[in-house]
């Protein structure tokens, strides 16, 4: 309770109705729901109204899809070094569904995980846009510049979904830095 109402003051004439909205928010799965809202009447001391709307919930069924292009696989690269590619979620209802990009490396000996970066899509992708047939595809790209020190390391880049609100996939690579 709470809302403002306006119309309601104004359609009963009384200024006391101005806060009898209400709101309600929810995390369904997909289907069919009836949704009730009964309304408790301070006059009767009691439920005695009640409305109901039926609603059809669509959740989006995410499809990632990810690339990394640079460095190779098992290659041998410098302390200073591009890591680059593309990434997507199908299931996203627009843009490339991947907002962020999280880039770290894990050492071979075991040792704590090192943060790379950090990145957003930021490099055109036309090439990935016409292969899933979709122009909102071609800004899939991420580039940013790694720095680690010598040692094999297990590349892995997570990908922020637009559609999941997660980051709900990765690409991983080995390369040794020299």
């Amino acid at each position: 309770m709470g809302v403002s109402r306006p119309d309601l003051a104004a359609y009963y004439g009384r200024n006391d109705f101005n806060a009898a909205g209400f709101s309600l928010s929810a995390n369904l799965l997909s289907g069919t729901y009836d949704i009730v809202a009964y309304g408790f009447s301070t006059v009767a001391g009691g439920f005695n109204s009640r409305a109901s709307a039926r609603i059809t919930v669509v959740n989006l069924q995410p499809t990632p899809k990810m690339s990394i292009d640079l460095p190779a696989r098992n290659s041998v690269v410098q302390q200073m070094f591009a890591v680059a590619g593309w990434a997507v979620d199908l299931g996203a209802p627009s843009g490339p569904g991947v907002a962020a990009l999280h880039v770290w490396a894990y050492p071979a000996s075991g040792a704590a995980p090192v943060f790379v970066g950090a990145t957003g899509m930021n490099v055109s992708r036309p090439d990935v846009g016409a292969y899933f047939g979709d122009s909102r595809f071609n800004g899939s790209g991420f580039a940013l510049q790694g720095n680690l020190p010598p040692g094999g390391y297990t590349l892995v880049v997570f990908a922020w979904s637009t559609a999941t609100a997660t980051f709900n996939q990765t690409a991983s690579i080995p390369i040794t830095v020299q």
